[in-house]
């Protein structure tokens, strides 16, 4: 009989821990997916901010100017392949910390040790 009452007991105490655990692995999963939400949304307002100035940019050229959007593609096409490789993108190479020296990964435009924003450069090179 007391066998019965002690099964019972650690059946509770089992059941008692797979809730917490259960809990506790939630809680750590939402944890998890937050950073990941906070530099998600980093980057949309970084792409945001771009397109406007892009779009800012072609406006006032295309008014001001009798540049055609098939020079503007030409262009793109020239400084894509500045960097050896036509893919879409423009590789921008690290530069030093105005405060400490540090190289800055343009990737971030913010040195990762002492915090510095990357602030040199045009109104492009520093989104």
């Amino acid at each position: 009989m007391i066998n019965l009452f002690w099964d019972l007991y650690q059946q509770r105490q089992i059941s008692s821990l797979q809730r917490q655990t259960g809990a506790s692995r939630a809680d750590a999963e939402i944890a998890a997916r937050q950073p990941i939400q906070r530099e998600s949304e980093r980057l949309e307002a970084r792409v945001d901010r771009l397109v406007l100035l892009v779009h800012a940019m072609w406006t006032l050229f295309r008014e001001k100017t009798d540049v055609t959007e098939e020079d503007l593609l030409k262009r793109a096409t020239e400084l894509d392949a500045e960097d050896g490789t036509i893919d879409g993108r423009i590789s921008r190479p690290p530069v030093p910390c105005a405060e400490c020296g540090a190289m800055i990964s343009r990737k971030f435009n913010r040195c990762l040790f002492c915090g510095e924003e990357y602030r040199d450069g045009s109104a492009l090179e520093t989104v």
